[in-house]
């Protein structure tokens, strides 16, 4: 972890997650940090107004990492608000969100907590070491938050992209549609630490072995470097046709 204990007060570090495995996860790997907080939200023990202002007014930075395989996560979300219109920089890291199924859902709430960054329960500690590496060689945490802000808003990749396809080289299609929506800067196809989490929709008789091969290909055509999160839904209502939804997160450096 690239963090100098002498560098912080206590408590500058607030790191709240919705998912028990995560917390407990988090609080093993940072028990020897003191200045790091790590919480858990539960809905049926909503952080008190008192106890929120206490721990905003001790954060210089708020990591939220947000399961959406929990059913809280939208009170999870309303919390966070809370914590963000106290002025604080929420960084909020997402995981399982192939459990959103409304792409207009994942948009508004990207538009409603800043940015988010999609990543696997795996890559959630490669997150937040990419962030701390944000400015060169200084950790994120010296800089102003008006600078790591901006930083962060320069430097972040965040893109979502679905391709179908039908018919003969349905598979070829359905990748070759999904790239085509990814911008060709180099933010993108050069930054390496990027997380590529590929959904594959298909019907369930349909050879997997076909299917294995869009994230080499994807990988391949939008940015070698990439970490990859890869998953098959069958579904039974999806004859001739595979739908790949593609979302790219992570940051340039």
């Amino acid at each position: 972890m690239n963090l100098d204990k002498m560098s912080y007060d206590a408590d500058n570090v607030l790191i709240i997650t919705n998912d028990e495995c995560i917390y407990d996860n988090l609080k093993d790997n940072f028990e020897e940090y003191t200045f790091i907080s790590v919480i858990r939200f539960s809905s049926k023990n909503f952080l008190n107004k008192i106890t929120l202002n206490n721990l905003v007014k001790k954060t210089k930075v708020c990591f939220a990492i947000i399961d959406f395989e929990n059913k809280n996560y939208n009170k999870f979300i309303s919390q966070l608000n809370n914590i963000i219109l106290k002025g604080t920089l929420c960084i909020p890291i997402g995981v399982n969100c192939n459990h959103i199924n409304n792409i207009q859902m994942l948009q508004e709430i990207q538009d409603q907590i800043y940015t988010l960054i999609v990543t696997t329960t795996d890559n959630i500690m490669d997150n937040i070491n990419s962030i701390c590496d944000l400015h060169k060689d200084k950790m994120a945490f010296y800089l102003s938050i008006g600078e790591l802000k901006r930083c962060l808003k320069q430097k972040s990749v965040g893109y979502t992209s679905i391709g179908k396809g039908s018919g003969s080289k349905k598979w070829e299609k359905a990748a070759i549609n999904a790239i085509k929506a990814f911008p060709s800067n180099s933010h993108f196809s050069e930054g390496k630490n990027i997380i590529l989490t590929i959904e594959v929709k298909n019907y369930k008789d349909q050879r997997l072995e076909d299917v294995n091969m869009l994230p080499e290909i994807i990988q391949i055509a939008t940015n070698k470097n990439a970490k990859i999160s890869y998953s098959v839904i069958e579904n039974e209502n999806i004859d001739d046709e595979v739908i790949l939804r593609v979302f790219a997160n992570g940051f340039y450096l």
